[in-house]
């Protein structure tokens, strides 16, 4: 069982978007998805030279979806979003 509670994060509104299978914005993912993140994002600059940016990963766990996307601020900034969505 996982500490991270989607609900809490949520609020009312946005749980009762996420319970109907709609992708809902989060301020946060669990430790296991920030964990295959990092990989993902050092992995991609040890093949590519540079961080990833403009991209969209998923993943899935715990009947959850989780998609980040990488966002490019400016040349040396990314910006990550957080989206899940019931599985």
């Amino acid at each position: 069982m996982t500490e991270w509670d989607p609900k809490r994060e949520l609020g009312m509104v946005g749980y009762l978007q996420f319970r109907r299978g709609r992708w809902v914005q989060v301020s946060t993912v669990p430790p296991w998805v920030r964990t295959e993140m990092d990989n993902y994002y050092q992995t991609f600059i040890r093949e590519y030279g540079n961080p990833p940016y403009d991209i969209e990963q998923t993943y899935s766990g715990d009947g959850i979806e989780y998609k980040v996307y990488y966002n490019r601020i400016s040349r040396n900034e990314l910006e990550e979003e957080y989206y899940i969505k019931k599985s």
